[in-house]
């Protein structure tokens, strides 16, 4: 790693520190460490016998094993999917509800199948069973009717045209079971000549057609919900019974494959509504009852395979009423919701019934945005279908494989802190100080507080650290556990409030078509109080400021970030779709999509330094807007200049910037106090003829309410004291009596806008100045 303060000290005696220890033959401003370990983990800094660097909070998480096995690539976009087969020679069958309308798709070995297409128009799917010679068994329902369900199963081609069934489906099917050994049962209901319900189970063979040897080909009394393959030889089904007077009862009864009831098990009875999950490697199989009106959770209980309830497991209580899947050694994977900030999403566990002795493997909280169907293959791979674009930080498309076995692997434990501080109103002297943790620590997790410029708190293992009045520093949590150790950010308790500092810079420019460009000068300087891996935002707007204004705006504008000596720190034409998350967080204005706006997120090093705005064929002057962000912690704005060509109205000269408390989380009452300095005739002095002859300089708040007004700085309430002000801080000096603008003024934290406009109306070039004073 190298770290961008430390290629400004002095390299003679420079030296790295890991946890305030020297690392041996670490004297370069670049550090390596290669490969990072746990042990990484803590505080590093640069320093010379006369300067240090920024303290940098480095935590190493352990590595990860491989989750994503396989990432497939499906036309899933703004569509619904739901699993209906996986062969085993891999290929995936998945319905799509997509606007022109309802498919099954298939994916094999990674591809998507450009011959298998099967159009449904508007029906749903309820299975599909691959038949002989490319023929699939499709159970269909479509609404015809104000809630009329019409059924249908039909046999299609891999092209979606439906062919004449060998079977005749008088009825549709209500269920299927394939087992093992590749025997295909289906299930439909009828009535009887009396008008009662009643089912049909039949054995189909691979060309669909009805094998006359099974058994149970005769209708029985009931109505079939579902059934389950168990093993090679058997499957179990449920069976409604209507009952008289609404006394209806499910049962689930257990047959062999040719059709025989199965030896010594007890037929299973339940008032409420059962649902058939899954089965288990040894015979027992898993079942969810719900109630009737489907309201509460869903009871998920484990039958033994003679049809008892297996006790001992307990009662597993859960609200989806996605099926569970179990790979080959009984491990149970469930698709649970869950409701994180307000935003519903769909996570992939492991599950144990209460009785198990011992808890299961951790498997990450892996899931979508909102849905996703999974289904374990016969190699107890899971696939996933869904609307996500990730699993385990690893990009994806919309269906992937994961790897069953495994492992989340046990991390160091978090150590966020909290912290509150308040100060004096008059003196702004620290009053007290109060750092927390955020959570309370684990059982297994011993917390230490750590004081960088002092002593060590008198109680440095409690949850809370008190500061009074006469503490002051650097502090940081330190939480510990088996696996490693883990630091929190940095936070500095300062003896008086610290006043605001600026954290966005913005100028919005006539620019000309030709000749020199919109160019913002600002000076960044190493944070004294939030230390860190500095980052910067800059943008170079044309097409986004359209909608704000009435004139035209530059149409393919382009941004170059110099250094005080001129060479080219980085640059940028057209902005990445990637840098939104940095829009957001530092709270610039989204753009479109594709828009010729420029933008680039960096890190540079303290100093002076200047951005500049270049249009693109143009043939007029036209609105342009750069703006500069705080977009990380390290580096602090101060000063700012820009030089244009100033008129009235939208063609006015437009700074922005923002002031905001220095440390997270504390509130400074001391306002932040400033020199604003509006230069017209002053730049005559530096060869510019076509100066702004009576600038006026103007100051709103975030409301747009005007706060401060300056013409003339010699007629300001105490021009001996911007003198002075401008005498200290270096800024060139006026003229006695000019017609230049500036005012001194305190500010709180907020948003606010200075204008330079002429004041008699003659246009001119302007030079606008902002200085944060000490």
């Amino acid at each position: 790693m190298a770290w961008p303060s430390a290629t400004e000290l002095a390299t003679e005696d420079l030296q790295w520190f890991h946890n305030d220890q020297p690392i041996p033959g670490a004297v370069t401003t670049e550090l390596a460490l290669d490969p990072l370990t746990l042990l990484h983990s803590g505080n590093y800094e640069a320093r010379t016998a006369s300067t240090r660097s920024n303290i940098i909070v480095l935590n190493v998480a352990p590595a990860r094993p491989a989750l994503v096995k396989q990432t497939f690539d499906l036309p899933l976009d703004g569509s619904n999917y739901r699993f209906l087969h996986y062969d085993a020679d891999g290929t995936l069958y998945v319905f799509v509800s997509r606007p022109d309308g309802n498919h099954i798709l298939a994916h094999q070995n990674g591809t998507l199948r450009a011959d298998f297409d099967i159009a449904l128009e508007q029906r749903s799917v309820s299975f599909l069973e691959p038949l002989s010679g490319d023929r699939y068994l499709v159970g269909t329902s479509w609404a015809s009717g104000s809630f009329e369900i019409s059924n249908q199963t039909v046999v299609f081609d891999n092209v979606g045209q439906a062919s004449a069934p060998t079977l005749r489906y008088d009825t549709h099917v209500a269920a299927t079971a394939r087992l093992p050994s590749g025997a295909l049962f289906i299930g439909q209901n009828l009535h009887d000549v009396t008008g009662n319900y009643r089912h049909v189970i039949h054995r189909l063979r691979a060309d669909g057609s009805v094998d006359p040897t099974y058994a149970r080909t005769n209708s029985r009394a009931g109505v079939l919900y579902h059934l389950l393959p168990i093993d090679n030889d058997s499957f179990v089904a449920v069976i409604l019974d209507p009952g008289n007077n609404g006394n209806r009862r499910f049962r689930i009864e257990r047959y062999r494959a040719d059709g025989s009831a199965y030896p010594g098990f007890h037929t299973f009875y339940s008032a409420d509504i059962i649902r058939l999950h899954t089965a288990l490697p040894d015979g027992r199989f898993v079942i969810g009852i719900e109630n009737r009106d489907a309201a509460g959770p869903q009871n998920v209980q484990r039958l033994n395979a003679d049809g008892t309830w297996d006790s001992a497991a307990g009662i597993l209580s859960r609200y989806d009423r996605h099926p569970l899947r179990v790979t080959r050694d009984g491990t149970l994977f469930d698709r649970v919701g869950v409701n994180s900030d307000g935003n519903i999403r769909c996570l992939l566990r492991r599950i144990q019934f209460p009785g198990t002795s011992s808890p299961p493997a951790p498997f990450d909280d892996i899931g979508a945005s909102t849905s996703f169907d999974f289904y374990i293959d016969r190699e107890d791979r899971i696939v996933t279908v869904g609307d996500f674009v990730s699993f385990g930080g690893v990009p994806t498309s919309h269906a992937a494989v994961l790897d069953s076995s495994y492992i989340s692997p046990p991390l160091p434990p978090s150590a966020a802190i909290e912290a509150s501080v308040t100060f004096d109103d008059e003196t702004y002297q620290l009053r007290t100080a109060t750092l927390s943790t955020s959570d309370q620590p684990a059982a297994d997790t011993t917390i230490e507080w750590l004081a960088l410029d002092g002593p060590t708190p008198a109680d440095p293992a409690s949850t809370a650290l008190t500061l009074t009045a006469g503490t002051r520093g650097r502090f940081q949590l330190r939480a510990t556990n088996a696996v490693g150790s883990t630091y929190s950010r940095i936070v500095t308790i300062p003896a008086t409030a610290p006043s605001p500092i600026l954290t966005n810079l913005s100028a919005r420019i006539q620019i000309p078509p030709t000749g020199d460009p919109a160019t913002l000068g600002f000076i960044s300087r190493d944070s004294p109080t939030t230390p860190g891996v500095p980052a910067l935002l800059f943008r170079g707007i044309g097409p986004g400021l359209a909608p704000y204004l009435d004139s035209a705006t530059v149409a393919d504008p382009q941004i170059t970030l110099r250094s005080a000596n001129g060479s080219v720190l980085a640059y940028n034409d057209n902005w990445a779709a990637e840098l939104n998350s940095a829009f957001a967080q530092t709270g610039a204005f989204p753009l479109s999509t594709g828009s010729n706006d420029a933008a680039i997120v960096t890190t540079i090093p303290a100093g002076l330094h200047t951005l500049q705005l270049w249009p693109l064929d143009e043939s007029t002057a036209k609105a342009g807007l750069l703006e500069a962000y705080l977009a990380g912690d390290g580096q602090e704005l101060h000063n700012l200049s820009v030089r244009a060509f100033t008129e009235t109205g939208d063609h006015a000269l437009i700074a922005g910037f923002a002031l905001a408390p220095p440390l997270d989380q504390l509130t400074a009452p001391r306002p932040a106090r400033l020199l604003i300095r509006a230069i017209g005739p002053g730049l005559q002095d530096y060869g510019i003829t076509s100066h702004l002859p009576n600038p006026r300089l103007q100051i709103f708040d975030h409301e747009n309410r005007l706060i401060a007004e300056n013409v003339s700085w010699s007629d300001a309430t105490d021009p001996a004291e911007l003198k002075a002000v401008m005498s200290s801080i270096g800024a060139f000096p006026l003229t006695e009596d000019s017609a230049d603008a500036a005012l001194i003024i305190e500010l709180p934290s907020g948003v606010y806008t200075a204008v330079v406009s002429p004041a008699d109306g003659q246009p001119g070039t302007a030079l606008l100045e902002l200085y944060l004073l000490p």
